[in-house]
């Protein structure tokens, strides 16, 4: 199963990294708003959460980089300043360095942080190609995650080829596919965390989460049996 993800080039959703964090957070922030919580207070209590969890998990470089960039953007909304991503992902990589520099050499701190910044610079540029008067749908809901996926594959082609000797060209089409099951799998995970003690409705959420990745699993093998879709050097 671990080398059909990595023939596939979706290996990455299975480390805990900004996509988890981001759900997390987004979890917390709507559920203080529910309990109708002051915006302020419920910003400052995520923010310390997430810095609990982000030492929870073994505080990995993707983990760190995606925690920060958080708490940057949640400070800034308390402040009333605009986010940056490149601040964001410069002040991330800046605290990583200071507790330890050698991760700089790290291929995990590489990789995490090339992909956000190659999403960052090169998804405009790549939506720019686009014509403004095609549908609006298609545009956000069909190209653009198609532009992330390439923009990401694109930024970290030349570090994977070089530490693995390997491309996964098809890693483009089948991150598409692939990440947002994973995302809906890891609301329908917290879901099942928070009612899978109610009797029938524990057992659904069980049997929805186990068919969803049991579909993930099935286009991973799928894809990384693709001709050509990946190749050592």
């Amino acid at each position: 199963l671990n080398e059909s993800f990595r023939n596939s080039g979706t290996m990455h959703i299975l480390a805990i990294s900004g996509l988890n964090v981001a759900l997390i957070a987004a979890a917390f922030l709507y559920l203080f708003r529910l309990l109708r919580i002051k915006r302020e207070i419920s910003y400052i209590v995520t923010m310390l959460l997430l810095a609990f969890l982000m030492i929870l998990t073994g505080s990995s470089a993707s983990v760190v980089r995606a925690t920060i960039m958080c708490i940057v953007f949640l400070a800034g909304l308390l402040l009333g300043r605009p986010a940056d991503i490149y601040n964001s992902l410069g002040i991330a990589a800046f605290f990583i360095l200071i507790i330890n520099p050698k991760d700089i050499f790290n291929i995990g701190f590489q990789l995490s942080f090339i992909a956000v910044l190659s999403m960052a610079y090169l998804t405009p540029k790549l939506m720019q190609l686009v014509k403004k008067d095609w549908n609006y749908y298609v545009r956000k809901y069909l190209l653009e995650p198609i532009a992330v996926s390439i923009s990401a594959t694109l930024g970290t082609f030349p570090f994977i080829l070089y530490y693995f000797r390997m491309a996964t060209p098809i890693a483009i089409i089948s991150n598409i596919f692939i990440v947002p099951l994973m995302f809906i799998l890891m609301i329908g995970g917290m879901c099942f965390i928070a009612f899978g003690w109610v009797p029938f409705l524990g057992g659904a959420i069980s049997y929805f989460n186990n068919m969803l990745a049991n579909i993930i699993f099935f286009l991973a093998e799928f894809f990384a049996k693709v001709k050509f879709g990946h190749f050592n050097v």
